[in-house]
């Protein structure tokens, strides 16, 4: 009590000083008892704590930038009291930016830092924030430090990655399949879609692959179908067949494009191979970007938490 009384005073004492900043950003605060089962009042101080965690630290001053507690601060707010999900991380960013932006140095590095760290992100759906942060600051022009070609490959970026992220309805395509026969994604019927683009000579498409045909095998009686979609063109696109077979995908519905009319890797933004996509009966997209030798573990998910939706259903309607 003495030495927060103490700090108390300096703060009053140094007010609009470096000094009193410093202070204030690093004291402590209480979390008053909430009312409820265990569970409320847990949220509750989660919630309180988190609102009012930065409350010390003058993000528009632009000292804050040079001290030595404020990376600290921003990435425990981002990275442990946010939700792992993009829109809840867009939400802070969002907050933590408008805070900033009175303070040009501090603004400017943290938005270059927010974009190339979702840029790069490890987590599955995390491509959302980088999509937010091109398209609402980048696009309306408040990162004017940035060259025009690179701005430009930025907003480009984002825009091709939009369509296809969480929550978002598929992209419809046609593709054809061994024998000619048409493949048009909205037409396809499946409880679940997993949309691999892959190619013969890729050694990750190789590793990948026993995953999904045993995946495919465990999974086919849930409503589940993979639908494959070979990315070669032209001569090379014989040897998409050659490779269902020395892949053992023959369980797979598997289709290609010779002359890539139907532009589906352009639509799905396919940089790299393999890419895996998740999709409901509906064709909205669960979950993108998944490591093959999830696929099990995060089926086996999703079936859960739809099993709980339904009972929790059948029994409110009970």
């Amino acid at each position: 009590d003495t030495v927060e009384a103490y700090q108390k005073s300096l703060i009053e004492k140094h007010q609009g000083q470096v000094f009193s900043m410093i202070i204030n950003a690093n004291m402590t605060f209480e979390v008053p008892s909430f009312q409820g089962s265990e569970e409320e009042k847990e949220l509750q101080k989660y919630r309180y704590y988190k609102e009012h965690y930065l409350d010390g630290v003058d993000l528009g001053n632009p000292a804050s930038l040079r001290t030595p507690f404020l990376h600290k601060k921003i990435d425990f707010y981002i990275d442990k009291l946010t939700p792992i999900n993009a829109d809840s991380i867009n939400l802070s960013l969002d907050f933590l930016l408008n805070q900033m932006k009175p303070a040009e140095k501090t603004f400017q590095y943290y938005l270059s830092h927010f974009l190339n760290k979702y840029g790069n992100s490890k987590y599955i759906g995390l491509d959302g924030a980088y999509v937010h942060l091109a398209l609402n600051y980048y696009d309306k022009g408040l990162a004017p430090w940035v060259k025009e070609e690179n701005l430009e490959e930025i907003v480009s970026n984002a825009k091709s990655m939009e369509p296809t992220l969480i929550g978002k309805i598929a992209p419809d395509f046609t593709t054809f399949e061994e024998d000619g026969d048409e493949f048009t994604l909205s037409l396809f019927q499946a409880d679940y879609t997993v949309l691999i683009f892959w190619a013969p000579d890729c050694g990750h498409c190789t590793k990948a692959m026993p995953y999904l045909v045993d995946f495919q095998e465990k999974y086919k009686d849930d409503g589940v179908r993979v639908v494959s979609i070979c990315n070669q063109i032209g001569k090379k696109y014989e040897t998409c067949w050659t490779g269902v077979t020395e892949k053992n995908m023959m369980t797979f519905l598997n289709t290609g494009d010779q002359y890539m009319r139907s532009r589906v890797t352009s639509k799905y933004f396919v940089r790299s191979t393999p890419l895996i996509l998740l999709m409901d009966k509906d064709k909205k997209i669960l979950l993108s970007k998944i490591p093959a030798e999830n696929m099990d573990s995060i089926m086996m998910n999703v079936l859960e938490t739809e099993a709980k939706k339904s009972k929790e259903v059948i029994e409110e309607k009970g």
